[in-house]
This record gives structure tokens, C-alpha cells and sequence, in this order.
């Protein structure tokens, strides 16, 4: 990743974050192919190291390989709206990637 895209990816990274400690019903947050590099600069954020988020350097399908039946894409460009949510149902929104 360019340097641009660190920055963005931990722009938004940081507002997912606090937007989900918020939120009512606050969701898992996974960041996979998880790199030194973007550890580095992850924890150059102060309370970073003590954020609840799994990390792992799996690439995003091989993560999940094993629930690939019950995976949903979630992106803004979507005309489809989920009208119901399982308890089962791994939802991703690919920030920055190339998954």
C-alpha cells in the first residue's frame, strides 16, 4: 500500500472504531492481511494496542474460507438492501484492499 492509502485506511479505521463502541449493537471488526507495516503505524495511535479488534495476516477469503456460504459484501454501491440480519452472517466492508 502507498502511503496514501495507510493514512486513509487508519483515518477511517479510527472512525469505524468509534463509531462501533457507540453504536447499540456494536459489530466484530477484523482487519486482515494485517502487516507490520500497518501495525507500526497503528499503534503509533494512542490506546490502539488495547482496541478489541482482531487482527490477522490472512488474506480476507482465506480468513473465512470455512463460512463462505454465509459471507455478505457490504458496499455503498449496492442497488440491494439487507431487510434482515443473521446471527450466523459474516457481513465485510473492504475499506482499502485488494480481496
Amino acid at each position: 500500500m502507498s502511503e496514501k492509502e495507510i493514512n486513509s485506511l487508519l483515518r477511517q479505521l479510527m472512525l469505524i472504531y468509534a463509531m462501533n463502541g457507540k453504536s447499540i449493537s456494536p459489530v466484530k471488526l477484523v482487519l486482515s492481511s494485517f502487516s507490520k507495516d500497518i501495525e507500526d503505524r497503528l499503534l503509533k495511535f494512542h490506546g490502539s494496542e488495547n482496541w478489541f479488534i482482531e487482527k490477522t495476516e490472512a488474506a480476507f477469503l482465506e480468513h473465512y474460507v470455512h463460512r463462505m456460504q454465509s459471507l455478505v459484501y457490504l458496499t455503498a454501491d449496492s442497488d440491494e438492501e439487507i431487510e434482515s440480519i443473521d446471527d450466523d452472517t459474516v457481513m465485510t466492508l473492504v475499506l482499502i484492499g485488494k480481496e
